[in-house]
């Protein structure tokens, strides 16, 4: 199987990676739903003390993602969704079809959309 390569680095000024609340995100358009015809851009937080990729429900529901079946992880129930996650390669964009869950995110105080854990980030080379 090849790398998919992606470079995460942190520059003076860049629009797509940064920090927020000392949190480093990296900006990606990600897209739910059946069709995959709704993206929304957000800021994906790299969290490596995360196992997996986490959207917040409101997110969601805004791109009509129909959830696949319901899911436990640590202990926390979520809804299994699969989206579309796009964001700059080293050789051009990368669309990525990627297996998300769903949780409240807002209702536990958080402010992100789109936590970023390690699963996804084993995918490729920072």
């Amino acid at each position: 199987s090849e790398t998919i390569e992606f470079i995460i680095e942190h520059k003076a000024g860049s629009p797509d990676v940064g920090f927020h609340s000392h949190s480093p995100f990296i900006r990606i358009k990600f897209g739910a739903g059946g069709s995959y015809r709704s993206f929304e851009t957000v800021e994906g937080v790299i969290d490596t003390g995360a196992d997996f990729v986490f959207a917040d429900y409101a997110l969601l529901k805004r791109l009509n993602s129909e959830p696949k079946r319901e899911i436990e992880v640590n202990g926390q129930r979520g809804e299994l969704h699969v989206a579309i996650l796009t964001f700059s390669g080293k050789r051009g964009p990368i669309f990525l079809p990627y297996p998300v869950i769903g949780i409240d995110m807002k209702a536990q105080g958080w402010w992100q959309e789109l936590v970023l854990g390690r699963h996804f980030l084993q995918l490729g080379r920072l």
